[in-house]
């Protein structure tokens, strides 16, 4: 990821007529289409950049007559644990504060609809002005609440990705009780759904061997549903908050409106 106030480094790969590829990062002119954000002065090191700024950028090399450029935006650095202030009001109590930005995590081995399996990082997702909201169904093979909940997910997914939500299924165990990889939980969810959102098992998340979403403080009950506002990946609504009961559609079409306190249903 590209976090501000962490210096980046880039890398740029020459293709040569004869097919070849070779590293050329030390031997291209590096710019940045805005300082403020990135910037390639001041590093003795030719492919380093320093990050003062947030926002989107983008980063070119040259050599000679022939050029190349990528477009990026920076990662929200502020990060919080996942945890909440708990205010007691009377007999009841409130969730407070709602951390944000989540921590930048992925899984190199996600399976998407269409069968393609590839990276699925955190970092793209908030670079993708496409999505206004990710929906994390966090569950386990062996739950039944989990399987419905997702077949539920499932009848509505075209409207909620039509809206703009992304749907990320994580499966944490399998039905050994065993941290669950992303082959199994893509077993498993198709089984039942087809194919729909992006499925992925706990035990393949990183950085950090895996397990980081058992061992978050995420999930209090399965199934798990955690909402995050693609734009400051802020968590908007969890379970906490009644994240299950929401309208999906209507949250996608209005991320920015407060979703902790939702409307009492008929």
């Amino acid at each position: 990821p590209i976090l501000p106030g962490t210096p980046k480094n880039f890398v740029a790969t020459g293709v040569f007529a004869d097919g070849s590829e070779r590293d050329v990062s030390a031997e291209v002119t590096w710019h940045s289409s805005d300082e403020n954000i990135l910037s390639f002065d001041g590093d003795p090191r030719s492919n380093f950049a320093a990050v003062p700024g947030d926002g989107r950028v983008t980063v070119s090399a040259s050599m000679g007559s022939v050029s190349g450029e990528f477009s990026t935006c920076t990662y929200p650095a502020d990060f919080s644990p996942y945890l909440r202030s708990i205010k007691t009001q009377g007999s009841g109590a409130c969730p407070c504060d709602l951390p944000a930005p989540i921590p930048y995590i992925y899984w190199e081995n996600a399976y998407f609809p269409g069968g393609e399996v590839k990276p699925l990082r955190f970092g793209e997702l908030h670079c993708d002005e496409s999505v206004s909201i990710m929906i994390f169904v966090v569950g386990t093979t062996w739950c039944g609440a989990c399987t419905s909940y997702v077949q539920r997910i499932a009848e509505i997914s075209g409207e909620i990705e039509a809206a703009g939500g992304k749907i990320i299924f994580i499966e944490l165990e399998d039905d050994n009780h065993e941290p669950c990889t992303s082959s199994v939980a893509n077993r498993h969810l198709s089984n039942y759904i087809g194919d729909v959102g992006i499925r992925v098992g706990d035990a393949d998340t990183q950085p950090g061997g895996g397990g980081y979403m058992a061992s978050s403080g995420v999930v209090r009950a399965y199934p798990t549903v955690v909402i995050v506002r693609r734009s400051d990946m802020r968590i908007i609504a969890d379970d906490s908050t009644g994240a299950r009961d929401l309208d999906l559609v209507a949250v996608a079409q209005d991320p920015d409106r407060d979703w902790t306190a939702p409307s009492v249903p008929m």
